[in-house]
């Protein structure tokens, strides 16, 4: 069985300040991590970008030690992040799932991205199997009030790919 993910990302208001422990404050809040003045995911998540970027990842003994928490403390909430799809376990070792934090949220965008498309696919086989249960007025398939869907979204969408492309003219 696959293992699944739960991205929840709110809207907060830009950072206050752009240095590296508000940004992380900023990050961990917009992904639903350190509310109020928890301190312990900010740390936690600071220490883990550290070892990643250090190309060595962590082991939940050593955040233990370093963060001076239970070691049931800081698996539960490297847990938590491993859940949100920004933390991945290899071996024995905690990391960043990519290289970089804008690599990372990067390929999470690929994968919120990707999921849409399998959303859609399957809105699609419903909608069609809806009408033929209880008929449609629908007009056009693939749109919908105005709204792009199924291979006009794909399309949409391939032409934002290429705008984020190095040397692309768009």
């Amino acid at each position: 069985m696959p293992t699944e993910e739960k991205i929840v990302i709110r809207y907060v208001g830009r950072p206050h300040r752009e240095n590296t422990d508000e940004l992380i404050k900023w990050f961990c809040k917009a992904f639903g991590f350190g509310e109020g003045d928890d301190e312990l995911e900010h740390a936690l998540f600071r220490t883990v970008i550290s070892s990643t970027l250090s190309g060595e990842g962590i082991t939940s003994k050593d955040l233990n030690e370093k963060l001076e928490m239970p070691r049931s403390t800081v698996i539960y909430h490297l847990n938590r992040f491993i859940s949100s799809g920004l933390i991945v376990r290899k071996g024995r070792k905690y990391q960043l799932r990519s290289d970089s934090l804008a690599d990372t949220f990067e390929e999470m965008r690929q994968d919120i991205e990707n999921e849409f498309d399998r959303l859609t696919r399957y809105a699609e086989v419903f909608d069609m199997n809806f009408n033929d249960v209880y008929g449609s007025t629908r007009q056009e398939p693939g749109r919908i009030a105005g709204k792009k869907t199924g291979k006009r979204l794909a399309a949409a969408r391939e032409g934002r790919k290429a705008a984020r492309r190095p040397g692309s003219k768009g």
